[in-house]
């Protein structure tokens, strides 16, 4: 409780875009890569306001954008960066049906890597597995009775 006659200390601004919005004490700090990623996700999730409408959620009195959205933005963008295209370019060519569909391709893929594994696996244990033994004639069908 403030008494008559004291001030309010101001409140903190939060950190804003760029470099000061990952200086926190707490947690990890991302590398270079994953924060240009982020930093590029947060753009592209700009230039879609109704998509970012969509994904919203309430925080107290304020709206914020889901956390999920940056999420699938950042795995198009991310996967767009390893084939070599140009961030302006990325920004630019990027559509809110790409976004959405990041993680259903992403699940997919995983479904492809993993059966080819599972082949693999068994091409391996398929060299190990013990040889069945074949039935041979028993002594008394051979005629050495």
């Amino acid at each position: 409780m403030l008494k008559v006659g004291e001030e309010a200390s101001p409140p903190q601004e939060p950190p804003g875009e760029g470099e000061d919005a990952w200086d926190v004490p707490e947690g990890e700090q991302p590398d270079s890569a994953t924060r240009h990623t982020l930093n590029l996700a947060h753009r592209a999730v700009n230039r879609f306001p109704d998509l970012a409408q969509r994904y919203r959620r309430f925080t107290g009195p304020a709206a914020v954008v889901s956390t999920g959205l940056v999420l699938l933005t950042g795995i198009a963008i991310a996967r767009r960066l390893r084939l070599g295209e140009h961030p302006e370019q990325i920004l630019d060519s990027l559509t809110p049906d790409e976004i959405e569909s990041a993680a259903v391709v992403e699940q997919e893929e995983k479904v492809r890597r993993h059966r080819q594994v599972q082949t693999q696996i068994q091409g391996v244990w398929s060299r190990f597995r013990p040889k069945r033994k074949r039935r041979g004639k028993r002594a008394s069908e051979h005629g050495d009775v």
